[in-house]
């Protein structure tokens, strides 16, 4: 419901995707992240959870350009620097 109210919300995108990864559902949670980095790709946390999502299912090119995009984004970015 919050995500049907609120689609664009960093902290409810992140919240939906990370409950359907505990629920075996990743490609939704992917499809998820995919669509919204879509609609805000300058949203850094949003950059990178999908990076970190798509190194999990072994889409490590895509994942790579993620966190290189995170890095564009902040420099500074450990969690960019780490994925």
């Amino acid at each position: 419901s919050a995500l049907r109210h609120h689609p664009n919300d960093e902290r409810i995108l992140i919240l939906a995707a990370a409950k359907w990864r505990e629920d075996g559902r990743m490609t939704e949670s992917l499809q998820l992240l995919e669509e919204a980095v879509e609609r805000q790709p300058d949203n850094l946390a949003l950059v990178q959870f999908l990076g970190t999502y798509l190194r999990e299912v072994n889409r490590t090119a895509e994942s790579l350009k993620c966190f290189e995009k995170a890095l564009e984004l902040n420099p500074d970015s450990a969690k960019a620097h780490f994925g």
